[in-house]
């Protein structure tokens, strides 16, 4: 990910099961709750490909306290990791709450210009040799040539 300008962290986290939804909890991991059900009716975390592809999710719907506190309430899965963001005055990660958790990997934070073709012109596109390729183990150009509206055979012209 490319973030510019960033008006506050690029990532927040915030363990609102225990702040404003800590009452949320039964009906969203209970019995006959809807995150229990889309877990287990929707798709199926216990069988591949979903066990196979997201195996951190085997715990989630395991109680902490039976009836009041699951797993998966706890936001302890989450990772930050290969962005560029240019101009942040904020640290890239935040946590807030008991329970919040979150790694931050291989990230290059700068204000100053990480190689873009023409930043002050708002053409983020990265020149080949820009630092944040040096900067950014496995970091890829972002095609950004090939993003926004475009004509199909939905949409003949751009009318903005």
């Amino acid at each position: 990910n490319i973030v510019v300008n960033p008006v506050a962290s690029t990532m927040y986290i915030s363990s609102h099961y225990y702040t404003w939804a800590r009452d949320q909890g039964p009906a969203c991991f209970g019995e006959n709750g809807l995150l229990r059900y889309r877990l287990t009716q929707c798709v199926d975390i216990y069988s591949a490909p979903y066990s196979d592809r997201y195996p951190e999710l085997m715990n989630y719907l395991d109680p902490i306290v039976e009836g009041q506190e699951w797993e998966g309430m706890r936001p302890r899965r989450n990772c930050m990791t290969r962005n560029l963001i240019v101009g942040s005055r904020e640290a890239p990660l935040k946590l807030d709450g008991p329970h919040a958790q979150g790694t931050e990997t291989n990230n290059f934070c700068t204000q100053d210009d990480p190689g873009f073709v023409d930043w002050k012109g708002g053409d983020y596109r990265l020149k080949p040799d820009a630092e944040a390729y040096r900067r950014i183990e496995g970091f890829e150009p972002l095609p950004i040539e090939r993003m926004g509206v475009y004509e199909d055979e939905y949409r003949k012209t751009d009318n903005r």
